[in-house]
């Protein structure tokens, strides 16, 4: 057989950087979830699968605390390679 061999460099890992959620209501109710417990912290190493699950389970909070028709309206993730840096947006609406 053949062998073959292969190198791989990874670049520089990233990190959350800006994280925002927003909330898109009427209502003046808090969100049920600190962005702390769902793994966003500013400087932490941005993960796509915690993305995901952070998605998920805002979505989950708010639906638990009475609101059953929440859901995701809008959201932009971007790397920014010059600072290794990965900025986050997502607007929730959490429904009437």
């Amino acid at each position: 057989g053949i062998e073959v061999a292969v190198r791989v460099t990874p670049g520089p890992r990233f990190v959350f950087g800006d994280i925002v959620v927003t909330e898109r209501s009427h209502s003046d109710s808090t969100p049920p979830v600190a962005l702390e417990a769902l793994g966003f912290e500013r400087g932490k190493p941005a993960k796509s699968g915690l993305i995901v699950a952070a998605r998920e389970k805002l979505v989950e909070a708010w639906r638990s605390t009475g609101f059953p028709l929440a859901r995701i309206v809008d959201e932009d993730i971007s790397a920014d390679h010059a600072s290794s840096t990965v900025n986050v947006r997502i607007d929730l609406d959490p429904g009437p």
